[in-house]
């Protein structure tokens, strides 16, 4: 399906990525500024050598880190300090309060810019202060559940850039039990070929599942993709500085399609969210 692209010519395009294709795709597509590697998926001895890949290509490149922060993150990331100073990483994108702390304690917000993600909610002036205090200066992810509305009447009372994302199957449930465990099936890594599996719903719809073995938590992604980035109208209403789709199962070519403006062939079906309704 052909969808008019109609995001903001002020704003900077973004993507975050979860393989190897999807990333390719984003630096061939000309149009992404920005792109977030996934800390699950991507090795840190390879950091160095995306981030030079992505710089050569224009984009600027930036870590992506786990919605669940427990002994698991902090055993990695303590062993990877190394490779997240010399990398060269633009900026970070944090999904929880607590690796947001963990990097700031070890240095690594000094002199790297960093966005919180939809999953560190916030919703008002007042949570925008609260972090602001905590953690400095950032950027904002906006909230999945809001509506066009309240989305911009809280990009209109910030004092931090703000991203929207427009494209991309929200998460239904981040969850520490792992499937794959619960099935007596573990193998204590990601399938070296990208496995999902899929949950069925009482209507039949499949919802992806997809492990993350570094980090130890499943992420049970929603049956048909969000997408606004046709919504010309209500993206210029939001006025966000910043735009992301945000990639999970998508291959390569999908994932070039979708930035071109295409839904995916075979996901005709998609959401607008909570655009219209909010929560």
């Amino acid at each position: 399906m052909n969808l008019r692209k109609a995001c903001l010519e002020t704003a900077e395009y973004r993507a975050a990525v979860e393989t190897e294709e999807q990333l390719d795709a984003c630096l061939e597509s000309k149009r992404v500024q920005l792109v977030w590697i996934d800390s699950a998926s991507f090795s840190p001895q390879k950091y160095g050598d995306i981030v030079k890949k992505a710089h050569s290509a224009g984009v600027s490149c930036g870590l992506r880190t786990p919605y669940i922060w427990r002994r698991e993150a902090e055993v990695f990331f303590d062993a990877v300090q190394t490779e997240l100073k010399q990398a060269g990483f633009d900026a970070w994108l944090f999904r929880n309060a607590e690796g947001a702390l963990y990097f700031r304690e070890h240095g690594l917000t000094e002199q790297t810019n960093f966005v919180t993600d939809h999953s560190m909610y916030v919703w008002n002036r007042e949570a925008e202060q609260v972090l602001l205090e905590m953690l400095g200066p950032a950027g904002i992810t906006l909230p999945l559940e809001l509506n066009v509305r309240e989305l911009s009447s809280l990009c209109k009372s910030l004092q931090t850039p703000a991203e929207l994302i427009v494209y991309g199957r929200a998460p239904m449930m981040v969850s520490a039990q792992c499937l794959r465990k619960t099935t007596g099936e573990c193998r204590k890594r990601m399938p070296d070929n990208g496995e999902i599996l899929y949950l069925k719903d009482r209507t039949g719809a499949e919802m992806p599942v997809r492990n993350y073995c570094r980090f130890c938590y499943n992420i049970i992604y929603n049956s048909v993709p969000t997408v606004i980035f046709d919504l010309e109208k209500e993206i210029r209403q939001i006025s966000p500085h910043s735009v992301r789709y945000e990639f999970s199962t998508e291959s390569g070519p999908e994932t070039f399609a979708v930035l071109e403006g295409r839904v995916p062939k075979g996901n005709s079906a998609f959401t607008r969210g909570h655009l219209h309704r909010g929560v």
